[in-house]
């Protein structure tokens, strides 16, 4: 999964170095992210629903600025925002737009890795269309419609995904309320599936984006008329 950042106004044209920050701070949690650079808040807006993370600059006209950002939270309101501005007054907008952070021009290095961390919590706190994952190698943030199936042996969690595979401790139980509904199938206690996976259902396993699966004959029939009802 590739985050993609908005950032609007002159102040982002101008510091490449808070360009450079970023990319390097979600690199080192091993999450791509793509930037990208708009001349002001209008055209960011224009693809608000592509952004997972938008930096909004309140210039000198107030209420249209507030006007923008607040069709901007409608249009996507998971998108993670920050407000940028030279005025400190501003700040109180935050809570108006439910935004992540507020930073004040110029940029202070402290106040900008703050922010960077509050964007990094918010986007793990995203609704139920994601799962953060901790291993060893950092976090981990799936979509749930590229996991393709979850198995769980001694404590020990691997997801599949379209990606690449993934293990961390815990249960199935820590997941459970995410995925109880299509198009996740519980196979049995230590396996979940994600149906739109499913290659193939032979008499005692089904196959999973090419990894077999066993089941029971009374979850085969389940899963059979759960698949014929997803279409």
């Amino acid at each position: 999964m590739v985050i993609h950042i908005g950032m609007a106004g002159d102040w982002a044209i101008k510091q490449e170095t808070v360009r450079k920050r970023t990319a390097a701070y979600f690199r080192s949690r091993r999450l791509p992210c793509q930037i990208s650079v708009f001349a002001d808040n209008r055209r960011m807006a224009a693809r608000a629903e592509q952004m997972d993370v938008m930096f909004f600059q309140l210039g000198q006209d107030g209420n249209a600025d507030l006007e923008l950002a607040g069709e901007i939270r409608r249009r996507n309101p998971k998108a993670v925002l920050v407000l940028v501005s030279s005025c400190k007054d501003r700040a109180i907008w935050g809570y108006q737009l439910n935004a992540a952070d507020f930073l004040q021009l110029p940029l202070p290095e402290a106040a900008f890795h703050r922010a960077l961390n509050r964007i990094w919590r918010r986007l793990g706190d995203r609704g139920e269309d994601k799962i953060v994952l901790k291993n060893g190698d950092g976090l981990v943030i799936l979509s749930l419609q590229e996991i393709c199936h979850i198995e769980v042996s001694d404590h020990q969690m691997r997801y599949y995904t379209e990606k690449g595979n993934f293990e961390v401790r815990g249960q199935l139980c820590t997941v459970e309320k995410q995925l109880l509904e299509p198009p996740f199938f519980f196979c049995s206690r230590s396996s979940i599936v994600n149906i739109r996976y499913v290659d193939r259902i032979d008499q005692d396993s089904l196959w999973v984006h090419g990894i077999q699966v066993p089941i029971s004959r009374a979850k085969k029939k389940e899963l059979k008329e759960l698949m014929d009802a997803d279409g």
